[in-house]
């Protein structure tokens, strides 16, 4: 088929757009189609680029008239490296993304970033060039299926990297870390499909389908009551030159104030046994002696412990 055919919600008409009876469409190699607002329909037309589509609302009345339709332009032949355009999708955000043969475009208000494959070790990139399907879950992550594995670009921008052991193995050892190892039953993943009803992402591959289940574990409750900082007091001209942190059971944030609640040194995302002062304020420079307030959170809760440093 070719072009973009619709069947009406009564499954009794079809309609076909292609350029033979819609004068503004620049090809009819029509791979996938992405639905906005107010009838805009962003179309990924194989061999030339992304159209809007301007159909004036879904409603069949306004879809099967397109004497008032017109399309325009966002990625020509000259914005994409490759022309070979396998899926669209828009963003929360009101973004477009474009996944090719040559990695992933994003076009928003007319500027276009691009993703393409990761070759070295330390380069932030794609897992495979050729990307096959894109699709968002429900916190606004974008999911991407590539020929070596599968992505996710979070909203933040971080892009974590998924395949199986033999790949790795084989091609991606001397990129990844052995963590980019998963389930998955083939690198190859061809589709995507998110389930919003159980946060539940399905992935097709060439070797079947994966089901994954996008729910975060439980958080589990961090007993704050039970820390400890050590050694308390601190001697310096006893050799005394960092303090640690005991007694938690994950993760926590930790703050240190003088007496007057002045700033003095703050750290992130401790563990177990981790230097969570090393004695320096937040200008590089050795502190005096006192006693300091050390404010301990988990990102829910916080306690307050007094420190003392004798010089």
């Amino acid at each position: 088929m070719w072009g973009i055919n619709i069947l009406s919600a009564d499954g009794c008409h079809w309609l076909s757009v292609n350029p033979e009876n819609s004068s503004g469409m620049q090809g009819g190699n029509v791979f996938d189609c992405a639905f906005g607002s107010s009838g805009r329909v962003y179309v990924a037309i194989r061999g030339y680029g992304v159209q809007v589509w301007y159909t004036g609302g879904y409603e069949w009345s306004a879809l099967s008239d397109l004497s008032g339709d017109y399309w325009t332009t966002i990625l020509g032949p000259d914005d994409l490296a490759s022309t070979e355009i396998h899926a669209i999708a828009l963003g929360p955000d009101g973004s477009v993304w474009v996944g090719t043969s040559s990695g992933l475009v994003r076009y928003e208000s007319g500027l276009i970033d691009s993703i393409t494959v990761k070759l070295n070790y330390s380069d932030s990139g794609l897992i495979g060039a050729t990307v096959n399907d894109i699709e968002f879950d429900g916190d606004g992550n974008l999911w991407v299926a590539t020929e070596r594995g599968l992505n996710e670009v979070t909203t933040e921008g971080k892009i974590e990297a998924f395949t199986t052991a033999d790949m790795w193995q084989n091609e991606l050892q001397f990129i990844y870390p052995s963590s980019v190892i998963s389930p998955l039953s083939s690198p190859v993943c061809t589709s995507l499909q998110y389930d919003p009803a159980f946060n539940v992402m399905w992935i097709g591959t060439n070797e079947g389908l994966v089901r994954l289940d996008l729910t975060p574990p439980p958080v589990k409750k961090i007993e704050l009551d039970k820390v400890i900082l050590y050694p308390n007091p601190l001697h310096i001209s006893r050799g005394d030159n960092s303090l640690r942190i005991a007694r938690i059971s994950g993760r926590v944030n930790i703050h240190v104030y003088t007496i007057e609640g002045e700033l003095v040194h703050e750290a992130f995302n401790l563990a177990d046994g981790d230097v969570a002062w090393d004695l320096l304020s937040l200008n590089g420079y050795q502190v005096i002696s006192g006693v300091y307030l050390v404010r301990i959170d988990d990102g829910t809760h916080s306690i307050y412990r007094k420190v003392a440093v004798i010089r």
